[in-house]
């Protein structure tokens, strides 16, 4: 299990201390009950994807200064979104059979099958050794919430080698600065 230096909760907390407000102000301006701000900063659930956008508007911070933390993989709060689903459409874009899938995991494909179907659920472990075998992380498998080009990037970036891979992190993260320079003069 991956632990971070400051958890998730701890950058909340600070951040909130910090934009002079409370979590009853961030419950209320995000429509949810206290107790789900209280989970966050907490460290028993990491907002979702959608949701993390939220609150950063709330702060009026970039996503970026929000996720700029590690969280525990055991933390990524659980998404309204159908896994199989998600689990499937995975499948095809990488152009793989179920079949495919049960072999490189160990699993029957029947097991697969059921996952695809929302009939059964993986173990925590299987969803990181999916996530890995997808090479994405357990938050993408989960929260499968992101638009088709970055769906196209992704896919792009599993068949890149490991020095590439990360030229076009970095490119994009320049990207992202040069976007939230641009639209920090807004506000």
């Amino acid at each position: 299990m991956k632990n971070s230096k400051v958890s998730f909760g701890t950058h909340l907390k600070h951040l909130l201390k910090a934009n002079r407000q409370t979590q009853l102000a961030m419950a209320k301006a995000l429509s949810v009950p206290n107790a789900t701000v209280s989970y966050w900063v907490n460290d028993k659930y990491v907002p979702s994807e959608a949701m993390m956008r939220k609150i950063a508007d709330f702060l009026k911070l970039p996503v970026s200064a929000l996720v700029d933390v590690t969280v525990r993989e055991d933390q990524v709060e659980k998404t309204e979104i159908s896994f199989g689903s998600n689990l499937m459409r995975l499948i095809k874009l990488n152009k793989l059979t179920q079949a495919e899938l049960a072999e490189a995991l160990s699993v029957p494909t029947s097991t697969v099958s059921y996952w695809v179907r929302d009939m059964q659920s993986p173990t925590v472990k299987r969803v990181k050794l999916i996530a890995d075998f997808f090479k994405i992380s357990v938050s993408e498998l989960v929260e499968p919430e992101m638009d088709e080009p970055v769906r196209a990037t992704m896919v792009v970036m599993r068949h890149l080698v490991a020095t590439r891979q990360e030229k076009v992190r970095k490119y994009a993260e320049g990207q992202l600065l040069e976007q939230f320079k641009i639209s920090d003069h807004s506000y």
